[in-house]
């Protein structure tokens, strides 16, 4: 099971990554609440409440950046509106320029 946007294994070193480690931490869970099913036989069920305490927890963390390919607003045609100009009226009795 694999997802299609996740690149194969012996790639992973051609990506641009952000690695995070965290070392030496220290939490306190207080009234932490937590519950289970077990969905096929035996059928169990069950939740609760906990405090937890966790010492010297290391946590890694990585991320992959990834650029979009959006299309750039510079590659887009401008919009150009064009309203036409008034010409004044002219009575029928004018001569036009264009009629022979």
């Amino acid at each position: 099971s694999g997802d299609e946007s996740s690149p194969p294994a012996e790639n992973l070193m051609d990506l641009d990554m952000v690695s995070i480690k965290v070392r030496n931490l220290s939490a306190v869970f207080s009234g932490m609440k937590w519950r289970f099913e077990q969905t096929y036989f035996p059928y169990m069920a069950g939740e609760g409440a906990a405090t937890a305490t966790v010492e010297n927890a290391e946590i890694d963390l990585g991320f992959t950046l990834r650029r979009l390919h959006k299309p750039s607003p510079l590659a887009q045609a401008p919009k150009i509106e064009s309203v036409p100009e008034e010409t004044p009226s002219t009575s029928d009795t004018e001569e036009q320029p264009w009629e022979a």
